[in-house]
């Protein structure tokens, strides 16, 4: 058998440099939440700390919706270039704040950057691997977005105990200077790309909407859901977001042609996306709250607890890859599916004696669940996209993500407010009694959603027959596109 020639080494190469700048934007999603606390202490603002994260959130949701055209007009290698040196940059001004209004600016940055990795990535890896293989390379790529917000509180909480939070972002440079060096070298200007003008109106709509829905959602729960600045802003990013849709369907040139959603396959796996990040948020976010207040663990105890989930999905991720290639993508989706209700039973039945062996085995199941049903997921909905609207199709999916886990963390914030009133710790034991009732209120939330989820798995997502077919007939455009580039 002969050696793989250059030609076919190249798109594995290539994912390397992509997977390394998807695996820093995905690991700074989590791994400051558990550095808050100091954060706030620290810049003498604990008030008004929790915009660290929510800058980088809203930030990365508002520009997703811009990288189709971009990734297009400019070629996908551009983008990402820019992006990752736009990242790093923003990742040393964090580190070097010296007042939360700066880092607050810093991860605003961060944002704007990594908004375009995840979409572009994507596109890229996608394109330049044969069809008979992009499960098992969405697999790989899938590691990044798997494990990294998995690792994160476990990786924070060894930084802050050893270092200080400002090594959290610095840690980003070098990496990230590396990262760009190998993409620059290694990296095709390959994959679709038209020029088309560009879409000013939608793009006012759709970002100043977006940013006001957002912006209600995340800080509806400090100022009140029926407050005048809730309901105003949420009612007017509604209305702009609802001219948004109006406008794109009339455009000739839609910044995002919502077109898309009339292709079935696309919407069930853009509707699973939302379905199965807030229920990964809401265990990387309302656990690690749980285990801290009402059982007053460690930041580095329940970064431990947690690590579980990154090394299953580790293992998960690659393997649903290549049962994907095999036999198609509904079975690991389903079976990755039924492993994350499982696992959110699991929580919502927690007890105040429960063992932390047992919670951490309930964390590996639903690690491994979202690592099996994730890349499945993906290649079905990017399987169904024509060609030319496949960069914006992973814009919507990454947007889709970001409003998904923003929506999740605020809801689910409001109804543990609603039974409990705070998420201080508890001062005795009726209180923490309570507490733990409002978090296994929680998933057993997700543990619905989950099954929701299942049942759109199992009616919307192809069999491993059309999947092959599709496959075939894309592989010679893919072809194509490769001997043009």
């Amino acid at each position: 058998m002969s050696a793989p020639s250059s030609h076919d080494r190249m798109p594995w190469v290539s994912m390397g440099a992509v997977l390394v700048g998807t695996f820093m934007v995905a690991l700074d999603q989590t791994i400051v939440t558990i550095a808050l606390p100091r954060i706030g202490v620290d810049l003498h603002a604990v008030d008004g700390v929790d915009w660290v994260m929510t800058a980088y959130l809203l930030s990365l949701g508002v520009v997703q919706p811009t990288m189709g055209w971009l990734a297009d007009q400019f070629g996908r290698k551009r983008v990402f270039l820019a992006s990752l040196a736009i990242f790093t940059f923003g990742s040393f001004l964090a580190g070097t704040a010296g007042s939360l209004a700066m880092l607050v600016f810093a991860r605003v940055v961060q944002g704007v950057g990594g908004g375009a990795i995840f979409p572009v990535g994507m596109a890229m890896i996608y394109e330049q691997v044969p069809p008979n293989r992009r499960g098992t390379a969405m697999g790989i790529w899938s590691l990044g977005i798997a494990v990294a917000p998995a690792l994160g509180p476990t990786l924070g909480g060894l930084v802050i105990t050893e270092l200080n939070w400002r090594w959290l972002f610095f840690l980003n440079v070098p990496v990230g200077l590396v990262a760009l060096l190998v993409a620059w070298r290694v990296l095709r200007l390959a994959g679709f790309q038209e020029r088309r003008r560009f879409d000013l109106a939608g793009f006012g709509l759709g970002t100043v909407g977006l940013a006001a829905l957002l912006y209600a959602v995340s800080e509806a729960n400090a100022v009140g859901w029926g407050s005048p600045q809730t309901v105003v802003l949420a009612l007017a990013g509604l209305v702009l977001l609802a001219a948004f849709v109006v406008h794109e369907l009339r455009s000739a040139e839609p910044l995002i042609d919502l077109r898309m959603f009339a292709i079935p396959t696309y919407s069930v796996a853009m509707a699973l996306v939302a379905g199965m990040i807030a229920i990964t948020m809401a265990r990387l976010v309302f656990l690690p709250l749980e285990l801290v207040a009402v059982r007053g663990m460690s930041e580095l105890d329940v970064g431990f607890i947690l690590t579980p989930a990154a090394l299953t999905g580790a293992v998960a991720a690659p393997l649903a890859g290549m049962l994907t290639d095999r036999i198609g993508a509904r079975l690991p989706a389903i079976l990755g599916l039924v492993c994350m209700g499982a696992a959110a039973l699991l929580f919502a039945n927690l007890t105040l004696e429960t063992p932390a062996l047992w919670i951490a085995g309930a964390v590996a199941l639903q690690g491994f669940g979202n690592g099996l049903a994730l890349t499945p997921n993906q290649v079905a909905g990017m399987n169904a996209l024509p060609q030319r609207l496949l960069a914006r199709g992973t814009a919507i999916r990454s947007t889709t993500r970001q409003v998904a886990g923003s929506f999740a963390i605020a809801g689910l914030t409001a109804f543990v407010l609603a039974r409990v009133g705070s998420l201080e710790a508890p001062a005795d034991a009726a209180e923490s009694a309570a507490q733990q009732a409002a978090y296994n209120g929680v998933f057993l939330v997700c543990a619905v959603l989950a099954a929701g989820c299942l049942l759109l798995a199992v009616r919307g997502i192809p069999r491993s027959e059309s999947m092959r077919e599709d496959a075939a007939a894309r592989a010679v455009e893919h072809e194509r596109l490769v001997t043009r580039a």
